[in-house]
C-alpha cells in the first residue's frame, strides 16, 4: 500500500468545483478543509459528497455566511475511488484541504 499526502487549494467557482476526486483503487482520508470569502460580500456555500456506485449527491453542510467568515471543517471523510468532494458557492470562495490518501498498487 502507497500513502500519499493530500495538499492542495483552489478556487471555487459558482458553477461548483470538485474539491477532492479519490482516483480508482485508492481511498482518500480527509483531516481537513478550509473555506475563505476573500471579497467584501456575504455568500452561501454547499458541500456535497457524490458517492459513484448510487450515482448520488448527498448534501452535507449549506452555510449562509456574512463577509469575511471563514470554515475550518475539521469532521473526518473516507473518500472511497471513484467519490468526490464538490462544492458550490455565489462568491469567489478559496479552497484548501488536507489528509492522505491510501492507494492499492495492482
Amino acid at each position: 500500500m502507497i500513502i500519499r499526502t493530500i495538499n492542495s487549494q483552489g478556487t471555487i467557482s459558482n458553477r461548483g468545483s470538485i474539491i477532492y476526486s479519490a482516483p480508482t483503487g485508492s481511498t482518500g482520508y480527509i483531516d481537513n478543509i478550509k473555506f475563505n470569502n476573500n471579497k467584501d460580500e456575504n455568500y452561501t456555500l454547499s458541500l456535497y459528497r457524490y458517492i459513484s456506485n448510487s450515482r448520488s449527491k448527498v448534501l452535507v453542510y449549506k452555510y449562509e455566511l456574512s463577509a469575511g467568515d471563514m470554515i475550518d471543517d475539521v469532521q473526518p471523510y473516507q473518500i472511497k475511488g471513484g467519490d468526490h468532494l464538490y462544492a458550490i458557492a455565489n462568491s469567489e470562495v478559496v479552497f484548501t484541504i488536507n489528509g492522505t490518501e491510501s492507494i492499492t498498487p495492482r
